[in-house]
């Protein structure tokens, strides 16, 4: 998942009343309780984690050290550490280019008591860019030229895992490749599988459902078709366990699990309309008629609560008169000035997103038993943490900045996050591989 560019509006309006947890973690360290060494530890000998975004530890909107070094791979692999894993390589910046793509960071509020949020751009790891045929420009980063066990790939789809070209089209993939783009012509599962491994995780899937979310369901070619995620994702379990390696498959989570599509209130927007004027009672939207995926006729409706409110919509413009057809109308507050469809995720496309969401985890899942894999299943434990939980004595929810689990981006784990994720991946590791690997210490990484 990337949201590079996207500006976090809401956050800046409706949050003044939050208490925010700004815990510092660990900076440089994925520290567990330790391991006890077991008897059915040989395949843990080399580890690799697969996956998109979440993977390699992008982090507040960005791929950097800070997210890198506290990626749930990273800390799973401390969990490792006493059952025969001698080293986990990460692709790291150097110390120069430390921040990577750059990325959001929270400083503090501002003299209303809003959430400052900036963004950091020193430091970045950008070594120059390139035209990509109908995509315009993509900006290139630095190389990373050495051993790697992570392979988490920000913006990967089930799709592409055989596609030779997503190395030239993909900044993320091609910073791990030899060639400079548009040189590459490797695959995604032939890359990670070019050394032998004994373990794995396969976390990926999301980007195949999250372009067509995130952006408010008017890409239809964006969902991944779904008889194409089965063969590609079966292809890429087959690859991985050609040899005898055991592992642990991800299902995906559900959209309306993550703050990007459920921070932003329709309730608080009403609430600000009415200081306008009190006869504003309603929120006007762009709204698709039909939860056929081809099927793109579009009705202007007033929000319910069913529709998802996307993070990235700019709440501040929300009242302010537009020029219109109909002269001036104030911005969402009219039915002739509505709020474009592609800044929510209305509850016909909500349909469709969850459609494909189970299809795709429906596939995930007869994989793991088929392939007689641990299956950590995402999609119940988000939905189940969306209504707050406790762990190891710390409250945990899906709250924006507020919950502990997601970091400002609204859609990637925070440190915390990411070690609670690391322990769901050593409980079901210990339940389908009678193995007794511990758990990471959640007071060591920070919420935010």
């Amino acid at each position: 998942m990337r949201l590079a560019g996207v500006l976090f509006f809401s956050a800046l309006l409706f949050f003044s009343a939050c208490k925010l947890d700004t815990t510092i973690g660990p900076e440089k360290k994925a520290e567990t309780s330790g391991s006890t060494p077991t008897t059915n530890t040989g395949f843990y000998s080399r580890y690799i984690a697969i996956g998109d975004s979440q993977t390699a530890g992008y982090t507040n909107d960005g791929l950097y050290n800070w997210g890198i070094y506290n990626s749930f791979p990273n800390i799973f692999a401390g969990s490792l550490e006493g059952s025969g894993l001698k080293t986990f390589n990460q692709p790291l910046f150097s110390i120069a280019q430390m921040n990577g793509t750059g990325f959001m960071e929270l400083k503090g509020t501002d003299a209303n008591g809003q959430p400052l949020i900036v963004r950091d751009t020193l430091k970045t790891a950008i070594r120059g860019s390139i035209n990509i045929s109908g995509s315009g420009t993509m900006q290139l980063l630095s190389k990373f030229t050495g051993d790697n066990d992570n392979f988490g790939v920000a913006g990967l789809k089930v799709a592409d895992i055989s596609n030779t070209q997503t190395g030239n089209t993909n900044r993320y993939f091609e910073r791990l490749l030899p060639l400079n783009a548009p040189a590459n012509n490797t695959s995604y599962v032939d890359f990670i599988t070019s050394k032998p491994f004994g373990f794995f995780t396969l976390n990926l899937g999301t980007n195949d459902v999250f372009g067509y979310a995130a952006g408010g369901g008017v890409k239809p070619l964006a969902l991944t078709d779904k008889t194409t995620f089965n063969t590609s994702y079966t292809l890429l379990v087959n690859k991985l366990t050609a040899n005898g390696a055991k592992g642990v498959l991800t299902t995906i989570p559900d959209v309306s699990a993550l703050p990007f599509f459920t921070a932003t209130k329709l309730a608080d927007i009403l609430t600000k309309a009415k200081v306008i004027s009190p006869t504003f009672d309603k929120l006007y939207i762009e709204a698709k008629q039909s939860i056929d995926v081809g099927q793109d006729g579009y009705e202007v409706r007033a929000a319910t609560s069913a529709d998802l409110l996307l993070l990235s919509l700019n709440v501040s413009q929300i009242g302010k008169q537009v020029s219109t057809t109909h002269g001036a109308q104030y911005y969402g507050l009219s039915p002739y000035a509505p709020i474009e469809n592609k800044w929510i995720l209305d509850v016909n496309e909500k349909t469709i997103a969850s459609d494909y969401i189970t299809a795709y985890n429906t596939s995930i899942r007869t994989l793991a038993s088929t392939k007689a894999l641990a299956l950590f299943d995402a999609y119940a434990f988000f939905n189940d943490v969306k209504k707050g939980t406790t762990v190891q004595g710390i409250s945990v929810s899906s709250n924006y900045l507020t919950g502990g689990l997601f970091s400002l981006d609204g859609v990637h784990l925070s440190p915390r996050g990411n070690a609670i994720l690391a322990n769901m991946y050593v409980a079901v590791t210990n339940a389908k591989y009678g193995t007794t690997l511990k758990e990471a210490k959640l007071s060591d990484y920070s919420a935010n």
